[in-house]
């Protein structure tokens, strides 16, 4: 059998044939006799075994899709319900950072004047400052 006949008889082009066997990584010149050019037993059996595969049909491909789906959105459901919680559990330690600051704010004494405030010190002069007189 020759290439050509095989196309023939899988109803396909030979460069079909050629592309499979490529896609597969099988070389063509150990598939084929070298003397007549013709496919050997072994060879007729690789391009038997690629091109009789059973190809799935569209409701089993739909089927894993559906079941495949289906599988990662329970996953991501249960992600976000862990992720709500962590959010509310962020959210209540925030707060309480916010008030442990503000109640720390107001026990620091300023340190600076109030904007539009002057400082006592900037009245005097050096020598009232150096020697607090």
């Amino acid at each position: 059998m020759t290439i050509k006949e095989a196309a023939t008889k899988y109803g396909v082009s030979t460069q079909a044939i050629y592309k499979r066997l490529n896609q597969h990584g099988v070389k063509l010149a150990t598939l084929k006799n070298p003397d007549t050019g013709e496919l050997t037993a072994d060879g007729e059996a690789v391009i038997n075994k690629l091109f009789n595969q059973p190809k799935p049909t569209g409701n089993s491909q739909l089927k894993e899709a559906i079941a495949r789906l289906t599988t990662e959105l329970a996953s991501l459901k249960t992600e976000n319900e862990a992720l709500k919680a962590r959010v509310h559990e962020l959210e209540t330690e925030r707060d309480w950072l916010r008030g442990q600051n503000s109640e720390l704010l107001t026990r620091i004494p300023p340190a600076l004047p109030a904007p539009g405030q002057t400082a006592q010190t900037e009245k005097r002069g050096l020598l009232a400052r150096i020697f607090g007189r």
